[in-house]
């Protein structure tokens, strides 16, 4: 029996192409909700992108963001979080400093980058979110990092990276252990639940190991060749249809 439904937001949940999650998305989650099922947001998005997304006006009963990296409760209690080492924190200090790249530091409560130049402002339109302010690090724990290197890659050369492209030439980058399995596994800890109890739909390279941990892995029509090669089954397209047809398709919705 599915207990838990965990989506990822940009090209699962959230369709770029008409800028909303799909009517069909809601009224799937509205019957999960009937049913007493989890939902889950699982995404590399910080919580001040859920607001400006307006995503959070539905009841959601966990979060895992920052791609595995912080895990929340139904009212964003903090249930785990995980901030970058003291190694490759320094390392990425030193790039955020020089300002040769674009870096976004991604703490608890805000989300800044070091500067800002056309790419940034394309790569951020493509995902309907505003270019993050330009602020000064202050030495809090930073828990995700977001580079646009359009080219560049010195980051690759920083051991102890997880690097995952969103968009060309613009990537999340998270300790090399880290992963949204990885919060996935805590969230389901400490609520009790077991793999073979969850569905999960993604669409992009970092919904890979989210798939292929999840007793059910869904990719999206729409996904990349990576998340539908993880996948124990594809559904149609975002925007076609596909996370309400998959849950259908596995009985877990009527």
């Amino acid at each position: 029996m599915i207990r838990a439904v965990f989506l990822d937001i940009d090209g699962t949940l959230l369709s770029h192409r008409t800028n909303c999650v799909p009517e069909s998305t809601w009224r799937a989650m509205r019957m999960l909700k009937e049913k007493g099922v989890m939902t889950v947001l699982c995404t590399g998005r910080h919580t001040s992108e859920l607001e400006e997304l307006k995503l959070l006006d539905f009841p959601y009963d966990a979060y895992v963001l920052l791609n595995g990296q912080f895990c929340l409760d139904e009212k964003m209690n903090v249930i785990a979080s995980f901030p970058f080492e003291a190694d490759a924190k320094k390392a990425l200090l030193e790039v955020f400093h020089e300002k040769k790249i674009p870096l976004v530091l991604i703490e608890k409560e805000r989300m800044y980058i070091s500067f800002v130049n056309d790419y940034v402002v394309e790569a951020q339109a493509a995902v309907h979110t505003n270019v993050p302010p330009v602020e000064e690090y202050l030495g809090d724990d930073f828990y995700m990092c977001v580079g646009y290197f359009n080219g560049d890659r010195t980051i690759y050369n920083i051991p102890g990276l997880k690097v995952t492209e969103w968009y060309s030439g613009a990537q999340d980058i998270i300790p090399e252990n880290a992963s949204k399995a990885k919060g996935m596994q805590v969230l389901l800890e400490h609520y009790g639940i077991s793999r073979d109890e969850i569905i999960a739909f993604g669409d992009g390279d970092n919904d890979v190991e989210m798939l292929a941990f999840a007793g059910i892995g869904v990719a999206m029509g729409n996904g990349t060749a990576a998340v539908k090669k993880a996948a124990d089954y594809i559904t149609d397209d975002i925007d076609e249809g596909g996370i309400y047809n998959a849950l259908v398709h596995f009985g877990v919705i009527e």
